[in-house]
């Protein structure tokens, strides 16, 4: 009898330990937006237990290997109904606790308010100077829940300030269970310019890679056919070939072997069976996040079996089985199916990429069941809604929200729910979730939900208290409508107080661009202005240090007619001409002496000046 552990892990992330598998792409692609000054993150997504939290994981392990990164993995899974504070005390704690620092500083219940520069910008300061801190967030997808009010909408407003207050020195790598169209507006806001990376399914050489995990510690021998065998199989899905490769080992460790076991197809054919049943749990999962049209089409596909299935017999099996209208669109159902990796093309139709899912998908959920799942629920949701509308109308919104809630998650496509839950929310404030509805409404009608959606962006926009986030609303209003009086104007009003607060901070170039797009030409014609005299400033500088004193007093006299009190124009101009500093302010009549006697030689340098350029 040999004693040997199975290598094989299917019940934890196995990000940083040896068992970890492939995703260079994804770990080069991080890397490349950590060197970026400018790029704030990055959005990692993909279907459930597709190893997403590996890969984060594995980054919180490696990265500190590749260059000054700092990784802070934080999990957000079961947080979705905390405060905004009390995430951010959460996250402050992890960080603390990561790098051994005492806590500091004010721990108030406001503590959103003071998070950047009552700790974030202290804890930067204790670390080295080049270091790049990396929030790593997992599960953030939680957050962005219909009616979660208190944390979602505020904490992705905070957090759109924060990624923006230091590009070079704090990154933010988010990962989501959730297909990026399937993100609310707000949600979507946050993510603006952010890089979205796909996590999709093994290669046939990682698929190997994990097929010989069993190698580390000599434990199982796999013919050289084998892995090809365990991919065609699973398509490469980490958890099904982990699972699959497990059950194999545990299979024939339970025979006491006295010599390490070779796999045959035997042992192979044996374990896809209670492969199956041990990831139903898991499977099940993957398909509830499917849409009722796309399960029904996953169904369909299923029973074909092995063989390829041309889209004309996608769309016949649809109508089969159901002769009334499908929750959501039939024509969408493949490509959703295919972008989350479950289908792929070949020839001149489908086939199922991933065959043991396939199998599940035919005994657990075929085609006549997932119809009779789809009629359940659009008899529930219609339940529902007519619930709602009778509390409504007895003014009781409160009751009617759960009830719209519920109907739309039974059915996304029940427009007159949808149309009640906007109404519904406008009565009770939730202004953020009435647009995320109208957003919905908009790409099935766009002609219908304009006006209301216009109206509700507008209401949406005075209630936000921070101007970048009014700027992306008024933005969306004018994508809808170019020349909406309201929008346009405040549009030129936030960015004109953006150029005027950059004006007066001296950040010329920022300014600059915030006229421009407030169309306000003569603060533009201000900026040029003030540039030139930077510009000029600088190259008499420059000569002054090269003692080119004759240059320096030509450049400073210019500045100087301009803006007489330009920074220290008058006194370089002095040291320019006469070769000494401004005299120093001293006490007394020696003061008032130096003072007058400087404004007498600054009067003649500058004649002097005027009568050479005339």
């Amino acid at each position: 009898m040999i004693f040997n552990t199975n290598p094989y892990i299917t019940d934890i992330p196995v990000g940083g330990t040896q068992s970890y598998i492939g995703r260079r792409e994804v770990l080069q692609k991080v890397l490349e937006v950590l060197r970026s000054p400018h790029q704030k993150g990055m959005v990692i997504y993909g279907q459930r237990h597709i190893g997403k939290t590996s890969v984060l994981l594995e980054m919180a392990a490696r990265l500190p290997e590749k260059g000054p990164y700092l990784p802070i993995y934080f999990d957000l899974k079961d947080k979705g109904s905390l405060s905004s504070d009390q995430i951010l005390h959460a996250i402050s704690s992890r960080i603390l606790y990561s790098f051994s620092f005492q806590p500091f500083g004010s721990r108030n219940a406001d503590f959103m308010t003071g998070f950047q520069e009552d700790f974030l910008l202290p804890v930067l300061s204790r670390l080295p100077e080049e270091s790049v801190l990396v929030l790593l967030l997992d599960e953030f997808h939680v957050l962005d829940t219909p009616g979660n009010e208190q944390a979602g909408s505020a904490f992705f407003s905070y957090l759109r300030e924060l990624m923006a207050a230091d590009t070079r020195r704090i990154k933010f790598i988010f990962v989501a269970g959730r297909w990026p169209e399937e993100l609310s507006a707000e949600c979507l806001s946050l993510f603006r310019g952010i890089l979205f990376h796909h996590i999709s399914l093994f290669s046939h050489e990682e698929t190997a890679a994990l097929v010989h995990l069993s190698k580390q510690n000599t434990s199982l021998k796999w013919s050289d056919d084998m892995p090809a065998q365990i991919h065609n199989l699973t398509g490469g899905h980490p958890f099904l070939s982990q699972m699959l490769c497990q059950v194999i080992w545990d299979r024939l460790y339970d025979n006491d072997p006295e010599d390490v076991p070779i796999v045959s197809s035997q042992d192979l054919t044996a374990g896809i069976s209670e492969s199956l049943e041990l990831a139903g749990n898991s499977l099940k999962e993957l398909w509830d996040s499917l849409r009722p049209v796309e399960r029904v089409a996953a169904s369909a596909l299923a029973e074909f079996g092995t063989q390829i299935i041309t889209r004309e017999q996608i769309d016949q099996c649809l109508k089969k089985i159901s002769s009334r209208m499908l929750i959501g669109n039939p024509e969408h159902a493949p490509r959703v199916l295919e972008e989350w990796d479950l289908i792929e093309p070949e020839g001149e139709g489908y086939r199922v990429r991933v065959e043991m899912l396939r199998r599940w998908i035919a005994r657990r959920k075929p085609a006549a069941r997932a119809q009779d799942e789809k009629d359940r629920k659009l008899a529930a949701a219609n339940s529902l809604f007519k619930t709602a509308q009778k509390l409504s109308q007895e003014g009781k919104a409160e009751d009617a929200l759960h009830n719209l809630r519920q109907a739309i998650l039974l059915d996304p496509s029940h427009q007159r729910a949808k149309q009640l839950l906007v109404e519904t929310c406008l009565t009770l404030g939730f202004t953020d979730e009435a647009r995320d509805l109208l957003e919905s409404l908009y790409e099935s009608n766009p002609w219908a939900a304009r006006p209301r959606l216009v109206q509700v962006l507008l209401r949406q926009a005075k209630e936000k208290t921070s101007p970048d986030d009014r700027l992306t609303v008024y933005e969306r209003v004018l994508e809808l409508e170019p020349w909406q009086p309201e929008a346009v104007a405040e549009y030129r009003k936030t960015y004109q107080m953006k150029g005027d607060i950059a004006y007066k901070n001296n950040d010329l170039n920022i300014a600059m661009e915030a006229y421009k797009r407030a169309g306000s030409t003569q603060k533009i014609a201000q900026v040029s202005k003030r540039l030139q005299l930077e510009t000029s400033y600088a190259q008499a500088l420059d000569a002054l240090d090269k003692n080119e004193r004759e240059k320096a007093s030509s450049l400073l006299a210019e500045i100087l007619s301009v803006e007489p009190s330009f920074r220290e124009a008058t006194r370089y101009m002095h040291l320019a001409v006469t070769g000494s500093d401004f005299p120093e302010k001293s006490e007394g009549n020696k003061a008032d002496t130096a003072r007058e006697r400087f404004k007498s030689d600054l009067n003649k340098i500058l004649n002097l000046f005027r009568s050479q350029k005339t």
